[in-house]
């Protein structure tokens, strides 16, 4: 009988304990705005699922493929062969090989029109409401909607 309450109790333990927090998850979103396609790359954490982070990209082909993992990494690819590859660090998110420290913004911008890749980093606040709605209201600030709309 002892073991059996010991089990259950371990299992009722373990239970608890895993379900504190949802843990992280990542994910892509197509947005459209006017004519262009644009790839958007994000990722969450917390019980309350918070925005950690996102990336839009303007590479604007609906052909793009796009990767996320629960890590916060990935890459977005277009057919005309640029691929912006990313990775959580410790302090922030590396685009491209170059490390962009959190404390200056979870908000990117990664422009390819040019031919070559420029990331600006934006210091847009990221408030505790639910991932995908925090997304919505970031991607229609000006700043956002003007290089989307490029």
């Amino acid at each position: 009988m002892k073991s059996v309450i010991g089990i259950t109790a371990f299992a009722a333990i373990l239970a608890m304990s895993s379900g504190c927090d949802s843990g992280s998850g990542s994910g892509t979103r197509s947005i459209t705005v006017g004519p262009t396609t644009v790839t958007a790359v994000y990722g969450w954490s917390g019980a309350n699922n918070k925005l950690g982070f996102v990336i839009f990209s303007d590479l604007d082909t609906p052909d793009n493929v796009a990767s996320a993992s629960a890590k916060w990494a990935g890459y977005i690819e277009s057919p005309a062969g640029l691929t912006v590859h990313y990775k959580h660090t410790a302090g922030g998110m590396d685009i491209n090989g170059t490390e962009y420290k959190f404390a200056k913004g979870r908000v990117f911008l990664v422009s390819t029109k040019e031919g070559s890749m420029l990331v600006s980093q934006l210091d847009i606040p990221i408030r505790d409401a639910e991932y995908r709605a925090e997304l919505n209201r970031i991607a229609e600030r000006e700043e956002v909607q003007a290089f989307l709309h490029r």
